[in-house]
């Protein structure tokens, strides 16, 4: 039907039966009697899904044919295209979407305020009088649809932030490295708040990736001799095969005050890392001497891309002479990563060869899931996010159940449910052999990378 035949004013549902009883008690109804005259019913349509203005929100009533709902909103809506574009354009909608928009984490990160150092106490009020940043926003935990934020933007908001300040202290961060891996760190510390972008320094050999960094706030360069000389924590975020060399380009230091100095980068041991470092000191000294190198503590990290939203997973190498100021320093910026784990130093390669790598083997099943989906009749837009939701809260499902000692598989699949059958199909294709494999050709690229 035509959007121009629809009616400007339907009446609603609820209020049917209350004009039945005015009009039984012979009260003046002559202008609900008109608006009843242009109502009718019609079905919802599957193929609304699709359109651009309701893709991301609108869905079925499974109980009511003629109604649909707003998932963002939770609100019941009359199966009109004039009412439910109404409801789009409405405040309570908008608040919504823009909710929504605050609560994803996204690749770029574009601050709009600066977060206070609240030491374990959230700020609650409008951030005004002496000591407090001109023009700092409160913290809220609902969203204003006057402060509409950047898509890109990164949220301070969330409900479950805790102010880590207090764990880095004064201490400057430093990436050698601007890429991909650099800025999910980045982000993540960033988000949490354990760190102002001000006292965020990188380098990189070009300006391709620089942009990103200025928008943030953070100092760029391209000398890696300026973040070694200026920051306390030095973090090394470069390829594998371009590690060694950016190190042994490092200029001599004469004098080198405390640091701590950690390397994203899988298959560099952390005895290579101290062995470079240490032929840097004039005069040179032995490897692992942390009096004789200035103090300079060699950490290795393992992360994956999913920190850059707080919900990843690290490892970590710690020489045994790290002093415990720079252990709550490591340990602060993993938690705001995700879940962590302190590993040998032997063992970190092959955490890197399984879960730095894990979120593009999850993204190649979520794919396949959400395609199974489509091929028995879901839209792709439903089934790409609900394979995504469906690996979210399976992960929580297994952190649970290794706390309990619960057994999940007999819950997940029933004897003689129809999940059996799909996982009988599924282990028809070797799937656990396959993921296993694709581990392994990891670890051995990186073997190959770190020779």
């Amino acid at each position: 039907m035509d959007d121009h035949n629809e009616p400007d004013c339907v009446e609603d549902p609820a209020h049917a039966d209350a004009d039945a009883e005015i009009n039984e008690q012979g009260l003046h109804v002559t202008v609900k009697q008109e608006m009843v005259k242009d109502y009718y019913l019609q079905k919802y349509k599957q193929e609304w899904e699709l359109l651009p203005e309701f893709e991301d929100w609108l869905q079925p009533v499974p109980d009511d044919p003629y109604l649909a709902e707003c998932r963002l909103c939770n609100t019941k809506l009359r199966c009109h295209k004039l009412k439910l574009r109404q409801h789009a354009k409405s405040k309570k909608h908008r608040a919504s979407v823009a909710l929504g928009a605050r609560m994803r984490r996204n690749t770029a990160f574009v601050p709009t305020r600066t977060p206070r150092r609240s030491f374990g106490r959230r700020v609650t009020g409008p951030a005004r009088g002496r000591g407090r940043p001109a023009g700092m926003r409160h913290v809220r935990d609902e969203a204003d649809p006057a402060d509409q934020l950047a898509p890109q933007d990164v949220s301070y908001s969330d409900t479950g932030r805790v102010t880590y300040s207090i764990g880095l202290g004064g201490n400057k961060v430093g990436f050698i490295g601007a890429g991909v891996l650099a800025q999910a760190v980045a982000l993540a510390i960033l988000d949490k708040g354990v760190i102002h972008s001000g006292r965020v320094t990188v380098s990189a050999p070009s300006s391709r990736h620089l942009s990103v960094w200025t928008s943030w706030g953070a100092t760029v360069t391209n000398s890696n001799d300026v973040v070694m000389q200026t920051c306390d924590v030095v973090v090394l975020a470069v390829p594998t095969a371009a590690a060694e060399a950016a190190l042994r380009a490092l200029a001599p230091a004469h004098d080198c005050g405390e640091r701590c100095f950690i390397s994203l980068v899988p298959g560099l041991s952390r005895g290579t890392i101290e062995e470079i470092l240490a032929s840097k000191f004039v005069p040179p000294c032995p490897p692992g001497d942390v009096q004789t190198m200035g103090s300079m503590h060699v950490v290795r990290c393992m992360v994956n891309l999913a920190v850059r939203t707080g919900t990843g997973c690290c490892a970590y190498s710690v020489p045994a002479a790290l002093p415990d100021r720079w252990l709550l320093c490591l340990e602060v910026m993993c938690g705001a990563m995700g879940v962590s784990q302190a590993l040998d130093d032997a063992r970190l390669d092959a955490f890197a060869a399984a879960f730095a790598g894990g979120p593009a083997l999850a993204l190649a099943f979520a794919d396949a899931l959400a395609l199974g989906a489509a091929s028995v009749g879901l839209p792709w837009s439903v089934a790409r996010k609900m394979a995504a939701q469906t690996l979210l809260g399976t992960g929580h499902l297994m952190l649970d159940t290794d706390r309990s000692g619960e057994p999940l598989h007999d819950e997940a699949a029933p004897v003689g449910g129809a999940t059996i059958a799909g996982l009988v199909a599924l282990h028809e294709t070797s799937i656990r052999s396959g993921v296993a494999n694709a581990v392994q050709a990891c670890r051995k690229a990186l073997q190959a990378d770190s020779h």
